[in-house]
């Protein structure tokens, strides 16, 4: 059986994304098409470029510090007011480019840097979301790379997961160059909701899409999944202990282990409740 997968932000509750994945293969579900936006893409794109679940588990034992995204400007680290110039003139503190570096060379590794060997009749099975915030409009990786003049095919995934997951006034905005202008390309995180049909060239799901985002929670974790308008798609709530903060890179070794399980179980209750039967006959 396979799914689509779409994953939202979150921050670091994003490790939960690796339980799910696990549930996923454990369950002897396959995943087809991904689309995610900030840390959903970053996730996603190591899932499409094809890195299995424990091969993903591996890589977080060797990152357990999220070094990666801890990577300051130049004008960040100057005592003082550094951050404050940081803001000005780069419009971040973090160095946006670390997460561009990070994911391509662990994409090398399976020999997948740009979007081409993801390609199934022109249309890629991996789709990231970024907001243009020059034009002040989302836009859709690859699929809305001609509008710049740059070819899909060719664009580095690294590239596209460091345009997603570009915080504002955390990272560094990624410059989209147009001739002599620029646009800035940040993380689309703070739109309110963005459709899931947006996965899509034509707007129209094609399987079973299972879309799964975060909130805080108190108390006993029970997950919330809804059947939206379309039959197709599964909207699943992964419910977080609100004293994990989404933005707090400082994890202890429990908190990581935490958010993966929390993952797994949520996905794992989903399967068992939802269709189980499916899976059982495939």
């Amino acid at each position: 059986m396979k799914v689509d997968l779409f994953l939202e932000g979150g921050g670091v509750w994003g490790l939960a994304y690796l339980g799910v994945y696990k549930a996923l293969s454990d369950a002897g579900i396959q995943v087809d098409h991904i689309c995610g936006y900030s840390v959903g893409s970053l996730v996603g794109s190591l899932m499409a470029v094809g890195f299995s679940t424990n091969e993903l588990i591996d890589l977080l034992g060797y990152y357990p510090d999220f070094g990666f995204l801890k990577v300051k400007t130049t004008l960040a680290t100057r005592p003082y007011l550094g951050k404050v110039l940081s803001l000005l003139f780069n419009r971040g503190i973090y160095d946006s480019r670390s997460i561009e570096t990070f994911i391509d060379e662990i994409c090398a590794k399976k020999g997948t840097t740009t979007f081409e060997p993801l390609m199934v009749y022109g249309e890629s099975r991996l789709k990231i979301i970024a907001l243009d915030l020059t034009n002040r409009n989302i836009i859709v990786l690859p699929d809305d790379l001609p509008k710049y003049g740059i070819k899909p095919k060719d664009f580095k995934i690294a590239e596209a997961v460091r345009m997603s997951c570009a915080i504002p006034f955390y990272f560094t905005p990624y410059e989209l160059t147009i001739g002599n202008s620029k646009n800035r390309i940040i993380d689309a995180g703070f739109i309110r909701r963005i459709p899931t049909t947006i996965m899509y060239q034509d707007r129209l799901l094609k399987k079973l899409t299972l879309r799964f985002g975060f909130k805080k929670e108190r108390g006993k974790s029970n997950y919330q999944v809804s059947i939206l308008d379309n039959q197709l798609e599964r909207n699943i709530i992964i419910p977080i202990d609100r004293k994990i903060s989404f933005k707090d890179f400082d994890l202890t070794k429990e908190e990581v282990i935490y958010l993966y399980k929390q993952g797994y179980k949520i996905c794992r209750e989903f399967i068992k409740k939802e269709f189980q039967e499916k899976v059982r006959g495939d």
